[in-house]
């Protein structure tokens, strides 16, 4: 007569899944170190990503900045070309 699964069985059932497990783990751990390093990457880029001798173009340098005005300087006068 067969019987139901046996103690030999549950053993090998136990050894896969810690082995499927530890695949798994593994795997989530290098996803993250390959994420952080590539995001670590994009929130501060290598210096050797930038030429040499390029002014900087950054947000803060734009806000100092005042906008050109429209409007002549007190006491002069705007010139505009006409066309001919």
């Amino acid at each position: 007569m067969e019987q139901g699964p046996t103690r030999k069985n549950y053993v090998g059932l136990g050894r896969a899944i810690v082995v499927i497990g530890l695949l798994a783990l593994s795997l989530l751990l290098v996803w993250l170190l390959y994420n952080a390093r590539f995001r670590a990457e994009i929130e501060a880029p290598m210096e050797s990503d930038s030429l040499p001798g390029a002014p900087a173009d950054t947000q803060a340098e734009q806000e100092e900045m005042p906008p050109a005005s429209q409007e002549a300087p007190e006491g002069e006068v705007m010139h505009q070309r006409t066309q001919d």
